[in-house]
């Protein structure tokens, strides 16, 4: 493997399956979830996950949260 570290990342989800441009989610060996849009991944521990979710959901108007509104048009969460 010419010096390679080895992956030892479990793929969970792949939005579209063998395009590895596409959004996915992955677990690491130390158990933190890694999430890669765009090229770009951030790995953090569930527990912050959590939290930036939980951040996110307070800023969402009561009324649409039970519905999927405040989702983007292409189904991800906007940036806020």
């Amino acid at each position: 493997m010419n010096g390679a570290a080895k992956n030892t990342d479990k793929e969970l989800w792949r939005r579209l399956p063998g395009d590895v441009y596409s959004p996915s989610i992955h677990v690491t060996v130390k158990g933190d979830i890694g999430i890669q849009v765009g090229g770009k991944v951030i790995v953090l521990p569930v527990e912050a996950w959590f939290r930036a979710a939980e951040k996110h959901h307070e800023g969402i108007d009561p009324r649409q949260r039970d519905t999927g509104a405040g989702w983007g048009p292409d189904g991800n969460i906007p940036i806020r």
